[in-house]
Parts: C-alpha cells; sequence; structure tokens
C-alpha cells in the first residue's frame, strides 16, 4: 500500500474528509509523514516550509482535504508582581 501524498495547502477549508492533530512545532512542515486521527498515513511533499493554522487541509493528489487541527499542548503561566 503506498502513502496518500499532500502536496498543497487550502487554507481556511471547509469540506474536509480527515482530520490530522499537530503541536505547534509540527505546523511548521515541509516534507513528513503525517498520522490522520482515524490512522491513514499521508506524506506532506509540499515546495517550501510552511506554518499551518487550525482550519488549513492539506490537500492530496486525489483533491481529499486532510484538516489540520491544533494538539493540546500544556502552557506556561507567567504572573508579575
Amino acid at each position: 500500500m503506498s502513502l496518500k501524498t499532500a502536496q498543497k495547502v487550502v487554507h481556511h477549508a471547509d469540506d474536509v474528509s480527515e482530520y490530522v492533530s499537530l503541536d505547534y512545532a509540527a505546523r511548521f512542515i515541509r516534507r513528513k509523514v503525517v498520522t490522520t486521527q482515524s490512522g491513514v498515513q499521508v506524506l506532506v511533499d509540499l515546495p517550501k516550509t510552511v506554518s499551518l493554522e487550525a482550519g488549513d487541509a492539506l490537500q492530496t493528489e486525489a483533491g481529499d482535504l486532510i484538516g489540520v487541527l491544533a494538539a493540546p499542548e500544556p502552557l506556561l503561566g507567567v504572573k508579575g508582581h
């Protein structure tokens, strides 16, 4: 079985078929294999490094849209005196 390949980013995508959850660092992407929430592996192969935002989508060679979700991350709270 070959990997799906995504070579295009669609901003503010609506009609997504799958979702991938990526933390802040992982959303800076050019070439990487990601796994959707349903377990499908997708090779992201973009022409240059991009910063994905929640709500963007990766478009596969077949035209499918894989939505990008911001993964939950621990936060550091800072308070002044």
